[in-house]
């Protein structure tokens, strides 16, 4: 009889037990067995990223014929005055530079002026990377000098000057040379170089290549983006060419169109490129109270944060930071993503998870757990 009682006993105490404790004790063992989880935090997030498209600038390249050798003006000076005497002499040298993508087609460089003013006491001399390509009087009238291909370089050095009046020496030779150009023939692309910025290339949206032909002309034409075919057609009226990237590389710096006629010549019009950005930024934080069980849990346990991207507008770099840590995202794709974090990231109290990135993105549920 006394056993009985005894089992009685304790079987109330342990009925007791399970009415305190029973739902903590059931929520910790369900979220510490091997595959349950614990939800931490869950939210929806919104746009992210760059969103809003807008013409930041347009590079205007102009009126031009392709399918005969292009002309590119290397250098130029309005006027250039040198003299020589027995008690002084004034020379001139400059370093003419030619880009790469002009000496890549390079025919040859001319060297233009005419002469303005000059007492004719003795020669001018025109010197082209250390040789002498002009040397004797030079009367009122133009000029023009061919440079060979095969001394042109990158950077070369121009010199002007002229020798002293001889048996005149009291006297000074003159000379002044005006509308002076160094002219790089080259072909058969037309070439255009252009510099885009660090704060173009992280918005990036896309840039609209546009220009205006005759219908009916002959032959077939090629546009290259750095290098990449972005148009092979015959042309009719207005034609509109959209950059996007990945497709299409872009660089930071230097950037180069390339213009072709294959069989045939085009005149175009008023070739223009406009530059798009996604130039509205958002970023959105969200905070969290993580519980000191939480913080237990975290010990022994991976933090996972998941979050579904309903539509990605801009390919990029999407940003997550959890306490200003960030966390390591790979490729993001439409659907669930998943990152996994460990206790380091998180403390006990109010946590704020801040999402950012160079791309466009809108994200639905968010998800933030305990695996």
């Amino acid at each position: 009889m006394d056993d009985f009682i005894y089992v009685l006993i304790a079987a109330a105490i342990v009925m007791l037990l399970i009415g305190i404790f029973g739902g903590p004790l059931a929520d910790f063992l369900s979220a510490s067995a091997p595959g349950k989880e614990k939800l931490i935090a869950e939210f929806a997030l919104g746009n992210v990223g760059y969103l809003e498209d807008n013409v930041e600038r347009s590079i205007g390249f102009g009126s031009f014929t392709v399918g005969r050798t292009n002309k590119e003006v290397v250098f130029k000076r309005p006027s250039i005055g040198t003299s020589n005497s027995y008690f002084g002499k004034d020379f001139k040298k400059w370093d003419v530079r030619i880009d790469e993508h002009i000496l890549d087609g390079l025919k040859e460089v001319k060297i233009k002026f005419f002469i303005g003013e000059s007492n004719l006491l003795n020669n001018l001399v025109i010197k082209w990377n250390g040789k002498e390509v002009f040397n004797k009087i030079a009367n009122l009238r133009e000029y023009e000098i061919t440079i060979d291909k095969r001394n042109v370089k990158e950077s070369n050095v121009l010199e002007v000057s002229c020798l002293p009046p001889g048996l005149m020496f009291w006297g000074s030779t003159i000379y002044e040379l005006k509308g002076f150009q160094v002219v790089a023939l080259y072909g058969p692309e037309k070439i255009f170089a252009f510099k885009l910025y660090a704060n173009e290339i992280e918005a990036w949206n896309k840039g609209i290549l546009s220009f205006y032909t005759t219908k009916g002309q002959r032959g077939e034409l090629e546009i290259k983006f750095n290098g990449k075919v972005i148009y092979k057609d015959r042309p009719e009226h207005l034609v509109r060419v959209n950059i996007t990237y990945p497709e299409v590389p872009i660089n930071l710096g230097t950037n180069i169109i390339a213009v072709k006629a294959i069989d045939g010549m085009f005149d175009i019009d008023d070739m223009r490129l406009d530059i798009i950005l996604s130039t509205t930024k958002t970023e959105r934080s969200m905070e969290i109270n993580v519980s000191k069980e939480i913080c237990e849990m975290l010990k022994s346990n991976n933090g996972e944060l998941a979050f579904y991207v309903e539509n990605i507008y801009k390919p990029g770099a999407l940003k997550i930071e959890l306490n200003n840590k960030r966390l390591n995202v790979q490729t993001i794709k439409e659907g669930w993503n998943n990152i996994t974090f460990n206790k380091d990231y998180i403390t006990c109290g109010i946590n704020t998870i801040r999402f950012g990135g160079t791309g466009g993105w809108r994200i639905g549920k968010v998800m933030v757990k305990v695996k």
